[in-house]
């Protein structure tokens, strides 16, 4: 098997707009070859007849340069490969732009850190932020795209905001990098112990996981990581909450409050999630792995280990 050609012979493949236009053509067309609503699967004929280009020869090149980096060649015809997949997705979403500038977003939250309201969400370089107008503390940030802001609404971005940290942090916590697929790789730091680190009075511990691939990183307090767990999502729905529907933003204010709290335990870690007099308790292993869940009905924690 041949070995793969380096990074900047792949991406210098794209500096013809004829092969980027093959590419777009191929994804844009409708599979009627191939898996159901899978991108299709073109003759050469059927790509002469969709692209511009100086003749047949001139087409034959450039396939024969993206054969086996971005388009894979059968004898239906030509499709795009995985790598194909990927950069066509992006040249279409535009996602290699900048994310675009918006106007800063009022929300109806009181802040965890001194109680003042609203919070303010804005742009932060590529990211989401929401932070306190009147304390200037970051409650948390996360990255936003710019097909992910180009065409929503004040409302519909946070929205969007939301459902996103949630689907990704259910990955993360399953050891998947939501950007590669790649295995991830956890270790928790005290606040204390972290000189950039911004949580007022209360020390955290924070959780960070590093994709060993694409070397992604994604941090957060080891409570609200776990807030998304599935015995939490149960606990919280059984009680009328769904836990996956209230923004991160809120949730850290329980952390912030010692509603949610994580500790160093013997074992590894435990986090408690409480509501109202009812909470659930987490053991999690040095790997992070939950070990055992248990759920304390009608008394705090406290009460119960006094």
């Amino acid at each position: 098997m041949a070995p793969d050609p380096p990074a900047h012979a792949v991406f210098g493949l794209l500096s013809d707009a004829t092969r980027v236009e093959i590419l777009s053509t191929i994804a844009r067309t409708p599979g009627e070859r191939g898996p159901p609503g899978g991108t299709a699967t073109l003759s050469f004929s059927e790509i002469y007849d969709r692209v511009d280009v100086e003749g047949t020869s001139k087409l034959s090149y450039h396939l024969g340069e993206l054969e086996g980096v971005y388009l894979r060649n059968s004898p239906e015809g030509y499709s795009l490969t995985h790598g194909g997949e990927q950069i066509v997705r992006l040249l279409l979403s535009e996602n290699y732009a900048n994310t675009p500038d918006f106007d800063p977003i009022e929300i109806e939250s009181p802040c965890a850190f001194c109680g003042a309201e609203p919070l303010r969400a804005s742009k932060h370089n590529q990211f989401l932020g929401i932070d306190c107008p009147t304390c200037d503390r970051m409650a948390i940030a996360y990255e936003a795209t710019p097909a992910q802001v180009r065409s929503r609404s004040s409302e519909e971005l946070l929205e969007s905001f939301r459902d996103r940290f949630v689907s990704h942090y259910r990955q993360v916590r399953d050891g998947l990098c939501p950007s590669c697929a790649g295995p991830l790789e956890g270790s928790v730091h005290p606040t204390a112990e972290m000189e950039d680190a911004d949580t007022g009075d209360r020390d955290l511990l924070i959780v960070m996981d590093r994709c060993e691939e694409c070397l992604r990183a994604y941090n957060a307090p080891l409570q609200l990581a776990l807030g998304y767990h599935p015995a939490s999502v149960s606990f919280h729905w059984e009680r009328g909450v769904d836990v996956t529907s209230i923004p991160p933003w809120e949730l850290f204010r329980r952390v912030y409050a010692g509603e949610w709290t994580a500790d160093v335990a013997e074992s590894g870690y435990e986090v408690v999630l409480r509501h109202d007099r009812d909470a659930l308790r987490l053991d999690l292993d040095e790997d992070l792995a939950v070990s055992r869940t248990e759920r304390v009905r009608g008394r705090t924690v406290d009460e119960e280990r006094t």
